[in-house]
């Protein structure tokens, strides 16, 4: 992946809030964050079309088609209506949303 800085950057904002835990646990907590994490991934295959399904995929030990959930799942859950669905894992969504929205769009 060309744009190896960014993606530490993610990681690194997961190991701030998950010390203990890998991005590749199966709790709803990391699970729902490495959701994000596709979702942003796959923003940045958009504006950097060397990075393909299959490159995500093998980072989170998965296949292209978990990734397509993974993004399904949170432009749904982007959603004021639907943002509800998550019940009290909300505060945790838009928390990383945001922090991983800003190292989107940073210049790098």
């Amino acid at each position: 992946m060309k744009n190896e800085a960014k993606y530490h950057k993610y990681i690194e904002v997961f190991k701030k809030s998950f010390p203990n835990k890998e991005i590749t646990d199966k709790s709803y907590n990391v699970t729902l964050v490495r959701y994000l994490l596709m979702y942003f991934l796959y923003l940045e295959k958009r504006t950097n079309k060397s990075i393909k399904y299959d490159d995500i995929a093998k980072i989170f030990g998965c296949d292209s088609s978990s990734v397509c959930v993974a993004v399904k799942k949170v432009k749904q859950y982007n959603s004021i209506e639907k943002i509800k669905l998550l019940g009290n894992k909300k505060e945790l969504f838009r928390y990383f949303y945001t922090k991983f929205n800003r190292i989107f769009h940073s210049k790098q």
